[in-house]
């Protein structure tokens, strides 16, 4: 089920503050359009960061540490990290997690599509599914192995 996808073209890779900002932007503006629809935003909300150090032989920790992380940062884009040390320990977390539509506007996986589906697993085994997936983005950062 996928209620919104986007692809952001036009990075050129640089590591200034400007390429940061524009960044920045380019997310910021897909996020409003996508939530658009849906009820304000609480500005307290973060993003999750999940990222499989598994994955791809340490390619997403990798694609995290060098691409992802320094961008958040100099955008100002709040988040928490998790890096997983489990298997099935993102599946708990969505699941068990009270708070998750206040807590997080969105799940950002940086992983093969196994962390993909544990998300999604976890989300679909809560009550409040429905809710949850009207509330809290879900996109995905390709770090597996591309097989």
């Amino acid at each position: 089920m996928v209620s919104h996808l986007f692809r952001i073209d036009g990075y050129g890779g640089g590591d200034g503050p400007g390429s940061a900002s524009a960044w920045r932007d380019r997310i910021l503006g897909q996020r409003r359009q996508f939530l658009s629809r849906r009820e304000p935003t609480n500005p307290s909300r973060r993003a999750l960061i999940l990222v499989n150090p598994k994955s791809g032989p340490g390619k997403a920790v990798s694609i995290f540490r060098k691409t992802v992380e320094p961008l958040l940062t100099r955008s100002g884009l709040r988040f928490d990290l998790l890096v997983t040390t489990r298997g099935n320990q993102a599946r708990d977390l969505v699941c068990s997690e009270p708070n998750l539509k206040s807590r997080w506007s969105e799940i950002v996986i940086i992983s093969g599509d196994g962390l993909l589906y544990e998300v999604l697993q976890g989300l679909f085994r809560r009550s409040d599914w429905d809710e949850v997936r009207k509330e809290v983005a879900i996109a995905i950062i390709a770090g597996g192995s591309g097989k």
